[in-house]
């Protein structure tokens, strides 16, 4: 019984875990190249302040905590890369970042939540 709840302990974060990266996202790669780059480097590469050394921990800060900072940190970077048609890369990035966050909501039985 303590062999079982010991594996039980060890094997269902394993499990449960998930990686969700935002340039495996379907509207990735429809982003405008100006866009890419910002976007890559803010969520995937975790370049301002939501590293967490490759825990896979980061989402929480991403969406939950810090959201509204990064709309507006997304949205700026994009709109400096993007000139003159700022409107249509921003939007399509801040579109993506709302389905990564709405990724971890539904796999962890949050969505519509």
């Amino acid at each position: 019984m303590y062999l079982q709840r010991l594996l039980h302990v060890w094997l269902v974060p394993a499990i449960t875990a998930q990686s969700i990266f935002i340039d495996n996202l379907p509207g990735y790669r429809a982003l405008p190249p100006c866009a890419e780059t910002p976007v890559h480097t803010i969520v995937k590469d975790m370049s301002r302040g939501c590293g967490d050394h490759r825990k896979t921990t980061s989402y929480s800060c991403f969406c939950t905590a810090s959201s509204t900072q990064y709309v507006a940190l997304i949205s700026k970077e994009v709109a400096k890369r993007c000139l003159p048609d700022t409107t249509t890369g921003v939007s399509q990035a801040l579109d993506l970042f709302g389905s990564y966050c709405a990724m971890g909501s539904v796999m962890n039985g949050t969505a519509g939540q």
